[in-house]
């Protein structure tokens, strides 16, 4: 009790001794010149207090309603001579005001400035707000920083931030200042919130660029905090989080004078030029949502990003380790995302890659002075590594001791590391498998009896995905048994359990094999650590376009304008009698409808009283090209959709040292992904995606549908000696789980021409600097095999092409059903660019179906695919028993087996079959009372129906719709017209309902025969109905 008194007097002494001081200022300007440089802040309505006790600094505030940031060239520095005696105060502001402004040859530019763009959601609020503490304890300090509305204007030509520093520091100052910070004796501990609320970056292309184009970046709230240690401690993290982002697009270079119009001093400093706007189109912007403003100048919204949050870690500690693995990377970043969704026409996603591409281009090429530079200098040294380790090193997605290898075959690294591992997962709990050795190299496996239980093989392991097992066999483990000879040398038996590795995140531990690829004993050192787990992408792109070309407008209305001309000039001329003037005849005509609409005005009248009033005619063309514009605009109900989710990617970059050429390994992994569209049917089909199927191919859960791993070395000689510029080489490795494709003809071809260009596109890599940008030289891109199912529908052939000798058009003459295709594994070598490698790729793939898998074209074509597939059943009858009685095998349980499959696949092709046969001749009935207005059979449930149970109410509802749409045609509208018209009228209508009654119950029971059908079909192929689900998963909100 006695220190809580004294403590509250303390606290009341500090009281009677702080002292608050106030401040406000209306304007406050300054001004940092340089050799032709400058830089001016303009500050408007600044706020501030400090708090103070016994010299002691307690709370600060800053707070300022807008700031406008400019840099500037030549800007006049005139200062005058005076005498302070002689001149009053306003004299002196005056003169301190004529101190800086424009010459005729001045380039201001606004960097920072509040948001001239719409009206913000706060008008009130400050630009910026900054709070400083001190906390109760005298070593800790507390920092908030609020900035609201604020636009960057970023420009690609212009580094202003390195203009600042370079004002207010050097070189040697900043070391003497990194160095006092470090070498303090006295330590304390600053808590900082730094948080940007409603800001924009904005950017303009140049006008060299081929592309115009407007960006806006817009933040919805972006916050970071740390605690910052006073000295530099030898490890600093920030938490970063992020809301509400949006990219908006334009296809124009709209001006910035309206916003510079209302800067700051922005008429002082800016050229009159620069400030010129249309105040038709203008005057009310400042007054709308900042939505509506960007509507009115026909800006897109073409990403979205709902949410980020990221840890970053810098290291400070230059020290030298002992040992590399202590070493952490110089930035590291472990980020994870919310979802990215993407909505583009095919002209903005032209727009936005062109843009991308050019400002990427500007970033990396090289400039003269660089590339004199390192004319034939070279980088780092050769690695002691051959393609061969190197590619055997990208294939090994665990470390050497994973499966268990005998600690006597380990080193001392490799064996700590092992130890250190086992303490951080749970093996296991299984029976044991062992692997025998007699001797030094030979090695017998135990083969008795097999396991009845075959579960284990759902168990997480690496080596899974290889096809490794006969066909005709199953996985399954065997124990140790008699048979076995063993030499004199004794028996020893190794463990080769499957290990389950508990980690959170696998893409957080080890080096990537950084040292094997650097050809360093030790890792090298990371210099920046990229971690994404869990990104979901969405990628729509829509049919139509966002900005309909001037072009496609301007020949409308031209054929039209052309059209309505000639029937004009015709009538009048007929109506006039003579040869006068066309254009006068097409005005007198106007003259005389409105002058008799006007109540017999004379019609020898001047014909240009009405001239600027549109002719029926006229409107006739206005309406045709406003319906031409909503016909070629963005068309929502008609799209093609790229999602993936759980997207992991870890990447490495390795600084430049001369100790190695390694530059960064980066690894991918995608959980799911698939391809979506809705330009085949109204609901979306999932046409590419993940071939699910437990019993053909079981997927691991640590696999990913799509695995990518790729590494790169920075070239030994960046430019030759002739000045050509090399690119990085690099070594990458592909891997891919089974897929499913639901192909259509027409679906393909609007996928190919939406990323084809056209001729009169405007949209263009700039070609400038196309020389001093190279692209990576693969020396290595390996594809491990994949399998591919595939339904394909076409929809004509092109006969043409036929004729000449083009082969895929035969794939266009009947529909492909359940074709499996096996894609071999594919190695390319020594090619320069990603497009070239496709290109290779896609070319060994198709020779190598077209050698060795065109049969599977015709067997599985639609005629003969049922009857492929019960041949096949039945072939399995005779090959079984015969290769179990060449084997001395079990031949009844193999002709068990056969017939069991055999059956099996009668049972499902007549029912598969079935199905889709009545669920054709429903669509053709609903097809038909569509066209009658009339109702048709409801749609089918999103849910795959699992069994026959499952089938019921949407059976029955079909039933029902069928017989209440016949008993409205048969009784309820004869009824009617018998109230109307009597018998007569009443069996007229009887007559006319009868073709309706008997195919609305028809299409119902066709309906629900089909739906029966495909539940039962379910229930006994459960995998297929696996598939099923798989291929509606994603694409509907209540399907997970």
């Amino acid at each position: 009790k006695q220190k809580k008194k004294n403590k509250q007097t303390t606290q009341s002494e500090k009281k009677q001794n702080a002292m608050v001081f106030a401040l406000t200022v209306q304007r406050i300007v300054g001004v940092a010149h340089d050799e032709s440089r400058s830089i001016v802040l303009v500050g408007d309505g600044f706020k501030g207090y400090v708090l103070m006790n016994d010299g002691e600094m307690l709370h600060t505030r800053a707070l300022l309603y807008e700031a406008t940031l400019y840099e500037a060239t030549n800007i006049s520095k005139v200062v005058l001579q005076t005498t302070l005696e002689q001149d009053t105060i306003a004299k002196r502001c005056s003169r301190l005001r004529a101190r800086f402004g424009r010459t005729e040859s001045t380039i201001a530019n606004p960097i920072l400035y509040r948001s001239k763009l719409g009206f913000p959601l706060s008008p009130e609020t400050p630009s910026f707000c900054l709070d400083f503490l001190s906390l109760d304890d005298d070593d800790e300090k507390a920092l908030y920083l609020t900035i609201y509305n604020t636009t960057h204007r970023y420009s690609i030509d212009r580094s202003w931030m390195d203009t600042v520093i370079s004002f207010f520091s050097s070189d040697k100052q900043q070391q003497d200042d990194t160095e006092s910070l470090s070498s303090s004796s006295s330590s304390s501990l600053v808590r900082a919130f730094i948080s940007f609320a409603d800001c924009t970056i904005d950017y303009k292309s140049p006008s060299r660029y081929n592309t115009a184009s407007r960006l806006l970046l817009r933040v919805g709230e972006f916050r970071i905090t740390s605690n910052l240690l006073i000295p530099l401690c030898s490890l600093q993290s920030f938490r970063i989080s992020l809301g509400d982002l949006s990219l908006h697009l334009a296809n124009k270079r709209h001006s910035y004078n309206y916003e510079n119009m209302r800067l700051s001093l922005a008429a002082r400093i800016l050229h009159p030029e620069d400030q010129v706007v249309d105040g038709k189109v203008s005057a009310k912007w400042h007054t709308q949502a900042l939505e509506n403003v960007l509507q009115s100048m026909n800006f897109v919204t073409v990403v979205m990003l709902d949410s980020m949050t990221a840890t970053v870690m810098v290291s400070n500690d230059d020290k030298k380790k002992t040992r590399s693995t202590e070493r952490p990377p110089k930035v590291a970043i472990a980020a994870s995302f919310g979802c990215l969704n993407s909505y583009c026409c095919k002209d903005s996603f032209a727009c936005l890659i062109s843009t991308i591409n050019e400002v990427q281009m500007e970033m990396v090429s090289l400039s003269d002075e660089q590339i004199e530079e390192l004319r034939g200098k070279r980088i780092g040294y050769q690695p002691a590594i051959s393609e061969d380790e190197n590619d055997a090193e990208m294939d090994d997605s665990q470390p050497v001791w994973a499966l268990e290898v005998p600690d006597n075959e380990l080193s001392a690294s490799e064996l700590r590391k092992k130890h250190q591992m086992r303490k951080e997962r749970t093996p296991l709990s299984m029976k044991p498998y062992y692997t025998v050795q007699t001797g030094e190299t030979e090695t017998h496996e135990a083969k008795e009896s097999f396991a009845e239980d075959n579960d284990w093989t759902t168990i997480d392991h690496e080596w899974s995905r290889e096809e490794t097992i006969p066909q005709g066999q199953e996985q399954s483990s065997t124990w140790l048994g008699e048979g076995i000879s063993i030499q004199d040398g004794g028996l020893r038996v190794f463990p080769q359990h499957v290990p389950v590795y508990h980690i959170k995140n696998p893409f957080e531990v080890g080096n990537m094999n950084a040292d094997r690829y650097a050809g360093t004993k030790e890792s090298p050192l990371v210099g920046l650590r990229i971690i994404i787990g869990d990104l979901g992408v969405n990628c729509r792109f829509f049919d139509g376009y966002d900005w309909i070309p001037d072009a496609k407008l301007m020949a409308i209305q031209h054929k039209s304008t052309q059209e309505v001309k000639e029937q004009q000039i015709a009538v009048s001329r007929k109506r006039a009698g003579t040869e006068e003037d066309e254009h006068n005849a097409f005005l007198r005509k106007k003259n005389d409808l409105m002058g008799d609409l006007l109540g017999g005005q004379d019609s020898l009248e001047p014909a240009t009283t009405f001239q600027n009033v549109p002719l029926p005619e006229e409107r006739v063309v206005s309406m045709r090209l406003k319906a031409e514009e909503r016909r070629l605009a963005r068309r929502t109900n008609r799209f093609f959709q790229f999602s993936a989710s759980g997207v992991k990617v870890r990447l490495d970059a390795f600084p430049e040292t001369s100790q190695h050429r390694l530059a960064s390994c980066l690894d991918l992994t995608l959980n799911d992904m698939f391809l979506s569209e809705t330009l085949s049917s109204s609901n979306p089909i999932k046409m590419l995606g993940e071939w699910v199927n437990e019993v053909e191919h079981p997927r691991d859960s640590s696999d990913g549908l799509v695995m990518f791993k790729l590494v790169t070395w920075r070239p030994e000689i960046r430019v030759t000696s002739d000045g050509t510029i090399m690119g990085d080489d690099t070594r990458s490795l592909l891997s891919l789980l089974p897929l499913r494709f639901f192909l259509d003809q027409g679906t393909i071809r609007f996928i190919k021409n939406f990323f084809e260009k056209e001729e009169d596109e405007e949209y263009s890599t700039p070609v400038d600097d196309i020389a001093r940008f190279a692209e990576p030289f693969c020396k290595s891109f390996k594809v491990k095999p994949c399998k591919l199912k595939v339904n394909y529908v076409p929809d004509k052939v092109d006969v043409d092409a036929l004729r000449d000798g083009s082969l895929v058009e035969l794939v266009n003459i009947c529909p492909l059903e359940d074709m499996v295709l096996q894609l071999q594994p594919v190695a390319i070598r020594q090619t320069s660019g990603w497009g070239s490698v496709i290109g290779q790729l896609t070319k060994l793939w198709i020779e190598d179906i077209v050698s060795t898998q065109l049969y599977k074209f015709v067997a599985n074509a639609v005629p003969f695919q049922p009857l492929t597939s019960v041949g096949g059943g039945a072939a399995e009858m005779v090959v079984l028993p015969w290769e179990a009685f060449k084997e001395e095998g079990d031949v009844i349980g193999a002709v068990r087996t056969g017939t069991f499959t055999f059956v099996e696949t009668l049972a499902y092709e007549t029912l598969n079959l079935t199905s889709k046969l009545t669920k054709f001749a429903a669509s053709k009935v609903a097809t038909t009372l569509q066209g009658a207005g009339l109702p048709s059979a409801p749609s089918r449930p999103d849910r795959v129906p699992r069994r026959l149970t499952d089938t019921a109410r949407h059976s029955l509802e079909s039933v029902s719709r069928g017989l209440k749409t016949a008993n409205y045609k048969i009784v309820i509208v004869p009824f009617r017209e018998y109230r109307k018209g009597g018998p007569t009228e009443a069996a007229k209508s009887v007559m006319k309902g009868i073709p309706v009654a008997i195919m609305a119950p028809l299409g119902g029971a066709s309906e629900a025969i089909s739906y029966t059908l495909l539940g039962v079909r379910n229930q006994v192929r459960p995998e297929i109905r696996k598939e099923d689900e798989a291929a509606q998963r994603g694409l509907h909100h209540n399907l997970q």
